[in-house]
This record gives structure tokens, C-alpha cells and sequence, in this order.
């Protein structure tokens, strides 16, 4: 009952909040707070009581768990945007990249979203054009295969397409994300000091709510989302903007350094050492702007990422057994625990376990969600379960729609001047990289990257010539 109230009062306020405030801003805080607000289940029955439900795959690709919010939240959204904000959606049905037009950017809009649409439609395609003959079942079917990946990938690319392309929305949709971290403190405080779970107070309880909690110092919460690792690439994430707002106003904001502060200081205290890395590295990039060519960086890093990832799935490396069976791969292990890394260390070898599985079928994967089951595991990336799920060719789908528009803004757009308001797409870039690295490793997925990756796709189809980076 508890859940129903929320999601009736979440699609009640998303009404007032388009007809109060202006589109953008209803879009990106009916879409952040239903993120972070609602409950994360219903969780399978019986979840909640085991130890470690390891089945539970996370939202962003379909199993049992059909109503989520990652699912719900963006089409309550998009109900409420068509009902109450006419006008734009009007306009939707006329959109250049619909059509092959006579504009310039229009085949450009269109490879953009052609990798949405395939990554959407790929539980038919797939499913027909390499299962004629198989006998299998595939597991959700597939027509809901596609309408649960629109609802989760589509439909947020389309909402940041159609509110966040001007640069001014995208720093209002940065802002969001910043003072989503300060709506994150009562789950820091509560969970993080006094270790108590709020989802299983308010809503039901969490499958996850043990799982990763102990840390250094005190636990990491859980709060609303999926799992503790959702919340930890959350904050760490958001806080790598906070800085940028404040910089790229013209005058002295000392109220703007003190949230800074507290967002930082919440996203340290999350103690997720992959999100902090990540978050790091962000900034790492950003400071080392006058010695670094994008263009040369982007294809380097491109042909390692693609090298190390034909070398994984191949299996040709034999992790498993250099770490367990000689002294070298022990001791790595021991220094990945010492500064916070062991669990990467374990998920690389759940990853070995089901490897063999993805191979037998690399192409459109096994197309049932528990596809790991006869190894009696899964592997915890979201790479892995799509690989699995909808093949290699699946996999490649949802990391070409959110790294497209990317390779777009770091080919054209070196704005590297914190000063310069157009850094915050290098940024905001540089977030949708670290949301699929972490995607690698973790199913509990960054959703915001999408609604980015869209807006940055609206961005890169407009950029003119290249410029020099100031």
C-alpha cells in the first residue's frame, strides 16, 4: 500500500510541477527525485529474507522485476510532459532527425539515435534473425523486452533531447544532480551513522540492505536505490559537477563552496573507492587540459578499451587462476583490498565463471535474463548480463548510444577553461565515460547518464567546425 501511495503522489506531482514550473525544470526533477525517492522494488518474493540475493540484476535490463522505477519514473514523465507541455511535443513529430532533411546535422541526428532504436528493438531482432530454429523460450518475452528497454533507455534519451539541448538547460540539469547528493544527506546520516534502512522503514525490506554495508568508517547507505553501489557511483558522480557550478559564475559564491563542501564531503563519506576513482579522474582529465589532445586521446583510449575487452571475453587470460594459484596474483589481490578495491577483484571472477556461457552464444546472447543460473552466480557487471542476455551485439548497443554523443563533444568541443561555461559538456561528458566504466563492473546503473547522453547528442548534432581549446 506504502508504494502505491508514492508512486499515485509522484504522478500527481509531476502534474503540478509542469504546470508551476517551467518544462526543463519539471523534467529534470520529476526524473531525479523519482530516481531517488521511490521504492526500489517489489523485489522478488522471498528476496528480502536470504543472506545474498544474488538474482536480483538490477533494473536496467529486464527480469522478473517488471515495475521499477527505473522503468516507471520516465514514462510517468514523458505522460505528464505530452499532457501538460503541449507545444514542445508538437514539435516532435516535425524534428529533423525523424527525416533524412536538407540540414546540415540531419544524417547526424540520425546515427545519433539510430543506436537507441537498435538497442530497443534488438530483443526482436535479435531473437528473430539468430533463433528461427533454436526451440528456445526466450525469458521476458521479447516484445516486452523492448517496451521494458524503451522505458528505461528510450524514453530518458528522448526527454533529455527535447528539454536539456540548450547549454543553459544543461547546467540547470547539473544543478539537479548537484542537490540530489544534499537530498542523499538524510541517507548518509541514518544509514551512514546510525545504520538504520530507510527503504525497509518506509517502503519494504531491501534485499541489499547488508550487502557492502560495513565500511572504514561507519556503513555506506542504501537509501531508495537498487543497491548500496547504485548509491555510491550516485553521489560520486553529482559531486564531480558541484565544483564547476560555482566556478563558472562570475561572482565570488561563497554560500555555492560550502554545498560544494557538503556534496564532497557526502560523496567521500559514501567510501565507494570505484565512484571516487572515477570521480577523480574526471577532474584528473579536466586539470591537465593544456597537455592533453582530445581527438588523439579519444581514439587511443578507444582502441585500448576495445583490445583489453576482445582479450577478456576471449578468455585468453586465465585470471582466475593467476590470482588464486601464484604468489604475484595474491599479492595483487591483497594490495586491490588494501586501498578499497577487493570487490572489483571478485566481480572479475564471477565474470570468469559465467565467460564460457557468452561464448556459446556471442551473438544475440541466450535472451533470457537468468542465463547464469546453471553456474549457480552471475556475474555482477552490466556489461556481462547484456552480453549474456542479448549478446556481444547487445552489449555494444547501450555503450554506443551513451558513448556516441561523447566521442561527438570531445572531437569537436575541447572547452577545457573551468572559467568557460562550455566546459560543463566536457564534464558532463566525461560523467557519461566514468557511468559506462562503471558499468563494466556494476549493474546497478547510473540512469542519469541517459538523459545526458541524450542531451549531449541534441549538443553534438549542432557543433559546426572544431575548435581551439583557450
Amino acid at each position: 500500500m506504502t508504494q502505491a501511495l508514492a508512486w499515485a503522489g509522484f504522478a500527481a506531482g509531476l502534474l503540478l510541477a509542469f504546470r508551476c514550473w517551467p518544462p526543463a525544470v519539471a523534467a529534470a526533477v520529476g526524473l531525479v527525485a523519482g530516481w531517488l525517492l521511490l521504492p526500489a522494488g517489489p523485489f522478488p518474493e522471498g528476496s528480502a529474507q536470504e543472506r545474498f540475493a544474488y538474482w536480483i540484476t538490477g533494473a536496467a535490463v529486464p527480469s522478473p522485476m517488471w515495475l521499477t522505477k527505473a522503468a516507471g519514473v520516465p514514462v510517468l514523465v514523458l505522460m505528464a510532459a505530452v499532457a501538460m507541455d503541449r507545444d514542445s511535443w508538437r514539435g516532435v513529430l516535425r524534428w529533423r532527425f525523424l527525416t533524412v532533411a536538407s540540414h546540415a546535422s540531419g544524417p547526424r541526428w540520425l546515427l545519433a539515435d539510430a543506436w537507441v532504436l537498435a538497442w530497443c528493438l534488438w530483443p526482436l531482432v535479435g531473437l528473430w534473425t539468430f533463433w528461427p530454429r533454436s526451440g528456445l523460450e526466450a525469458d521476458p518475452p521479447p516484445w516486452w523486452s523492448c517496451a521494458y528497454l524503451t522505458a528505461v533507455w528510450g524514453v530518458p534519451w528522448l526527454l533529455g533531447r527535447v528539454y536539456f539541448a540548450q547549454l543553459s538547460d544543461r547546467r540547470l540539469l547539473a544543478q539537479v544532480l548537484v542537490w540530489s547528493v544534499l537530498a542523499c544527506l538524510p541517507f548518509a546520516l541514518a544509514e551512514g551513522i546510525g545504520g538504520v534502512s530507510l527503504h525497509s522503514l518506509v517502503y519494504e525490506l531491501h534485499p541489499f540492505r547488508e550487502d557492502g554495508l560495513d565500511r572504514t568508517v561507519g556503513h555506506r547507505p542504501v537509501g531508495f536505490f537498487e543497491h548500496g553501489n547504485q548509491y555510491g557511483i550516485w553521489v560520486s558522480l553529482c559531486a564531480v559537477l558541484a565544483p564547476l557550478l560555482v566556478l563558472t559564475r562570475r561572482n565570488d559564491d561563497r554560500l555555492g563552496w560550502v554545498v560544494v563542501g557538503v556534496v564532497i564531503a557526502v560523496a567521500l563519506a559514501a567510501q565507494s573507492a570505484g565512484g571516487l576513482l572515477l570521480g577523480g579522474a574526471c577532474w584528473a582529465l579536466l586539470a591537465l587540459r593544456h597537455w592533453l589532445r582530445w581527438r588523439a586521446m579519444v581514439a587511443w583510449v578507444g582502441a585500448a578499451a576495445a583490445l583489453v575487452g576482445a582479450v577478456y571475453l576471449s578468455g585468453a587470460l586465465p585470471i582466475h587462476h593467476w590470482v588464486r594459484n601464484t604468489e604475484a596474483g595474491r599479492q595483487a589481490l591483497q594490495a586491490a583490498r588494501a586501498v578499497g578495491l577487493g570487490s572489483f577483484a571478485w566481480r572479475v571472477s564471477q565474470d570468469q565463471k559465467v565467460l564460457p556461457l557468452v561464448k556459446a552464444r556471442p551473438v544475440a546472447g541466450h535472451q533470457r535474463w537468468d542465463w547464469w543460473r546453471e553456474k549457480e552466480t552471475r556475474p555482477w557487471g552490466l556489461g556481462m548480463l547484456t552480453a549474456g542476455q542479448f549478446g556481444l551485439t547487445g552489449a555494444a548497443l547501450w555503450v554506443g548510444l551513451l558513448l556516441w554523443p561523447v566521442v561527438r563533444i570531445f572531437r569537436y568541443a575541447p572547452y577545457t577553461d573551468p572559467r568557460l561555461p562550455r566546459t560543463l559538456d566536457t564534464l558532463l561528458a566525461m560523467v557519461v565515460v566514468a557511468a559506462v566504466l562503471d558499468g563494466m563492473v556494476n549493474s546497478f546503473f547510473f540512469y542519469p547518464a541517459i538523459l545526458i547522453a541524450g542531451a549531449l547528442a541534441a549538443h553534438s548534432a549542432a557543433i559546426g567546425r572544431p575548435t581551439t581549446a583557450p
